[in-house]
């Protein structure tokens, strides 16, 4: 008799009593994990950054990767930018490798090339560097001004705690590094270093 001719209620109906005998059984079903419902809970990133934890006030969100790199935004304040005669100190000599090395660095970090600085603003320059341990570990500055930096092509955020500011540059050609060294005058002895003697 042909299948499609016959009657619904008299076709063969295969035994299924022993079908579930192949599938798992539900009690030995493996617990699927819960780590990704707990935003409590830190997992370690494939970064050189360390652990990856939920947004928080004291710890930002990563926002974007560079290829196996996850990175973060800069901690930014939130304050008025300074004026352009505000003085802004580079710690060392501003030497090209020194500069590519911490560029880079900022950059598998944060996502973009910049640099240290420091501004010495309501103070003078020997009160800033007596006042900041990062400075007074370096024997010679280099001192600009916002005003300079900024015509220079070179802009400045004020991240981490005061009086820190991130120089951020476009590139690390020779041309903008050239154009860096020319926006900061001649190294100077650190005026906040004790005199020897």
């Amino acid at each position: 008799m042909c299948l499609a001719t016959t009657p619904l209620w008299t076709r063969a109906v295969p035994d299924l009593r022993h079908a579930t005998s192949a599938r798992a059984d539900p009690r030995r079903r493996r617990r699927r994990s819960t780590a990704h419902h707990r935003p409590d809970r830190a997992f370690e990133c494939p970064s050189r950054i360390g652990p990856y934890r939920p947004h928080s006030e004291s710890s930002p969100l990563r926002i974007a990767s560079y290829g196996q790199a996850v990175v973060q935004p800069l901690p930014i304040r939130r304050e008025n930018p300074p004026d352009d005669g505000a003085v802004v100190i580079r710690a060392g000599v501003i030497d090209r490798r020194s500069i590519e090395d911490a560029a880079s660095r900022c950059f598998e970090g944060y996502g973009v090339f910049g640099i240290s600085v420091e501004a010495a603003i309501g103070v003078s320059v020997a009160e800033a560097c007596r006042a900041s341990r990062r400075l007074a570990r370096y024997r010679q500055l280099r001192l600009s001004t916002f005003g300079r930096l900024r015509a220079g092509g070179f802009p400045l955020v004020a991240t981490f705690d005061s009086p820190h500011f991130t120089l951020i540059l476009p590139d690390l050609s020779e041309i903008t590094l050239a154009r860096l060294d020319r926006c900061f005058d001649g190294p100077i002895p650190n005026p906040g270093r004790p005199v020897p003697g």
